[in-house]
């Protein structure tokens, strides 16, 4: 899958990325090894915001996917981690095979105080 994870303590702060077992890499991610960008130990935990699924694990498609999410992210400077998210679907209709491919928000993006509800895998 490629991934969107967000700072549970910082929600402007987050990550795209991608991996065949999102439980192992989120695990990495938490502990600080996961990437240079999530190894700040003030943004720990990380949680799960947002996930695109489809690509009957095919790592090529799904680091196309992630590069083209990031890019986007970049040109449009998102205002929040639930709008970085929300880049995917754009992603995903000008890119994407639309039958396979589909965006998953993490507990619906409820809200709890300004920051969304997230799957946190520590």
């Amino acid at each position: 899958i490629v991934y969107l994870i967000v700072s549970v303590y910082e929600p402007s702060s987050f990550y795209i990325g991608w991996s065949q077992d999102i439980s192992a890499r989120m695990k990495s991610h938490n502990s600080g090894i996961g990437s240079r960008e999530s190894s700040d130990p003030s943004k720990r935990p990380w949680g799960l915001l947002a996930y695109v699924a489809g690509f009957d694990y095919s790592k090529s498609r799904m680091r196309t996917f992630e590069l083209r999410w990031q890019n986007l992210a970049r040109q449009v400077q998102p205002r929040s981690a639930i709008h970085a998210a929300e880049l995917a679907q754009r992603v995903i209709d000008r890119h994407g095979d639309t039958d396979a491919l589909h965006l998953i928000m993490a507990g619906d993006c409820v809200k709890s105080r300004n920051a969304p509800v997230l799957v946190v895998i520590a």
